[in-house]
């Protein structure tokens, strides 16, 4: 597994992409479909943006987080909520 920091370098398809923090602000909205543009099983983390309606992103469960360092965030983006382009964590690989 390696990070991708630039979406713009990317090249062909990846297996999985995990993006996290990275909805909270509205114009960045567009990076799910870009996402998808990358990989088929996209997975996405954040505190920011409630129940977003994305189809095909689906919402897996949510939970409570913290950083560490902890930044001494507000209780509310501590509450992290994880959304799967329409496919389970089951239908992964386990190796």
């Amino acid at each position: 597994m390696e990070p991708l920091v630039n979406l713009d370098l990317a090249t062909g398809k990846f297996d999985l992409l995990i993006a996290a923090d990275v909805l909270y602000a509205a114009e960045n909205l567009p990076l799910l479909d870009r996402f998808l543009q990358l990989s088929d099983r996209v997975l996405v983390a954040d505190s920011r943006i409630r129940n977003f309606s994305v189809p095909p992103y689906l919402a897996l469960d949510r939970f409570e987080c913290r950083t560490f360092p902890d930044l001494d965030e507000f209780d509310e983006f501590r509450q992290v909520t994880f959304y799967s382009s329409g496919f389970s964590i089951a239908d992964l690989p386990t190796d």
